[in-house]
């Protein structure tokens, strides 16, 4: 079942008339200030807040469906159908992560494509389990509209990508020009922000799918268009002919760390996709990955993290209601957090991104996780 809405969809100048915007409490803007904040707000917690549940419920139904729904907003390099149809991309890794954790299955996992203005919905109404759609964990995501973010998978920031025309270097000097948004998300706000605080004025052509912002590039509906960095990277990259015939503008306009969503009524699933996120990245810390995880011998004298890849009592899988093993599952499922960035998105794969911020917090990077201990 998907729940995204119509791609391609012909854009309107900013601001979009009412009647065709989607209700302005999924869109990061009201209609009016004040009294449209207030209604806005009644609204969000009363509709998308997530209808309370008992913990552990969400596993309780994966179990008895046999996979884990993963919302995705399908772009190429995080989540999208190969030609025989599967599934693949840094963001479909992390469901194979969850599913193998839960269900001792990798592949028992099923996509629900997504946009910015169903996500919420598809969470709320349970059709998915978690999203893993490049959201970005914001206060009022994490707080007014009851959802819960269980870490950060990937750390992005908000780019201008730019046509072949438009000089490169800084955005500042490309005023008056038209510029593609997708309505609803963190980027509308961001882009405003940014040029108030610069005293810019751009035309902005607002859609309400990601495709369809998209479509308004290539067509040259505007000049830019404003998104996370990666994935215009990437699309830059896979998409265009000849490849990478755009360019980035040199300014990063927001800080944008993107991980998985869930709902808040089920602690449980919570921590769950939490130390499923933070075995991926401890196994990086440790040097395990998928090809060096092997069965030590009775005798083998491990640390006290490393015997949480072993499958013994320190993987606390009781406590997290799985199967002993989960975390050895997760690593053979997907590898540790550098293969699984590598392999979609890094020197393993088309696009060839560096790490950048996403590296080891010993090498650089933010990268972290707890103490598996």
């Amino acid at each position: 079942m998907s729940l995204s809405r119509p791609l391609g969809q012909d854009p309107a100048p900013w601001p979009v008339p009412p009647a065709s915007r989607p209700p302005f409490w999924f869109q990061g803007r009201s209609p009016r200030p004040g009294l449209a904040f207030a209604f806005g707000l009644v609204a969000a917690l009363t509709l998308a807040a997530p209808a309370l549940a008992a913990n552990g419920d969400t596993l309780t139904s994966i179990r008895d469906r046999g996979s884990v729904t993963c919302g995705t907003n399908p772009i190429p390099g995080f989540g999208f159908p190969d030609s025989d149809g599967n599934w693949r991309g840094f963001f479909i890794d992390f469901c194979r992560a969850l599913a193998a954790a839960t269900l001792g299955d990798p592949t028992a996992f099923e996509v629900v494509p997504v946009e910015s203005n169903s996500r919420w919905e598809a969470l709320n109404s349970h059709t998915t389990d978690v999203n893993v759609d490049g959201s970005t964990w914001t206060l009022s995501r994490d707080t007014a509209l009851g959802f819960d973010f269980p870490g950060v998978l990937i750390y992005d920031g908000q780019r201008f990508l730019a046509k072949p025309s438009v000089p490169e270097g800084s955005v500042k000097a490309a005023a008056g020009l038209r510029v593609c948004i997708i309505m609803g998300t963190t980027a509308e706000v961001n882009l405003r922000d940014f040029l108030k605080k610069n005293d810019l004025e751009m035309t902005v052509i607002a859609t309400e799918s990601d495709e369809g912002a998209w479509t308004s590039f290539l067509k040259g509906r505007c000049e830019l268009f404003v998104n996370d960095g990666i994935g215009l990277a990437l699309r830059n990259a896979l998409h265009m002919t000849p490849p990478r015939v755009n360019h980035l503008m040199t300014e990063a306009i927001s800080k944008e760390p993107l991980g998985p969503v869930v709902r808040g009524d089920d602690h449980q699933w919570l921590e769950i996709n939490r130390w499923v996120l933070n075995v991926l990245i401890a196994a990086e810390e440790a040097g395990i990955s998928s090809t060096t995880l092997v069965d030590p011998s009775p005798t083998a004298d491990l640390s006290s993290e490393d015997r949480v890849f072993v499958g013994g009592p320190e993987d606390n899988a009781a406590a997290l209601g799985l199967e002993p093993g989960w975390a050895r599952r997760v690593i053979a499922a997907v590898g540790n957090y550098g293969e699984v960035f590598d392999r979609n998105l890094g020197k393993g794969s088309e696009i060839g991104l560096d790490r950048g911020v996403n590296a080891l917090w010993s090498e650089g990077g933010l990268m972290i996780s707890p103490p598996l201990q």
